[in-house]
């Protein structure tokens, strides 16, 4: 049975069924009403787990001028987002001037050629960038001193 609302001492103002749709809205703009410092926020950065958070990162990344933002930039060239490859090619175009050939939205085996030609990129330009698997598999047999 639909609920009745009812104003008091209002002239004019006629008892009106509230249907369901209607008191649906009234609960969600109450609980949209809610401050949203009982929510967590999620942390601004590369690494964070909101989508939005990583793609202002990625953005703010483009005026930086810092190794490890440029490091960060090419990793999100791997991105399965496809977003966030977009956002970080641009931001390595506006640091850098070149795309490298680069297509957000090649296929895989072309984006990854790219990647690699952007790791080679930064080794040319003596960025250090953290080993690969196969680096410290090599280390890890090297005798110590």
């Amino acid at each position: 049975m639909p609920r009745m609302l009812k104003q008091a001492n209002t002239p004019g103002f006629q008892d009106a069924p509230m249907s369901k749709r209607t008191w649906s809205l009234c609960t969600i703009a109450m609980i949209l009403t809610i401050p949203t410092g009982c929510i967590p926020q999620s942390k601004p950065g590369f690494d964070s787990p909101a989508p939005s958070k990583r793609l202002d990162a990625i953005i703010s990344a483009s005026a930086l001028e810092d190794d490890e933002s440029f490091i960060k930039l090419v990793e999100k060239l791997r991105s399965e987002s496809p977003a966030e490859r977009m956002l970080a090619i641009r931001s390595l175009q506006t640091r850098t001037g070149t795309t490298l050939e680069y297509n957000h939205a090649a296929p895989d085996w072309q984006r990854l050629q790219a990647y690699n030609r952007w790791i080679d990129y930064m080794h040319e330009h003596g960025i250090q960038t953290r080993p690969t698997l196969d680096d410290e598999e090599t280390n890890q047999n090297d005798p110590i001193d």
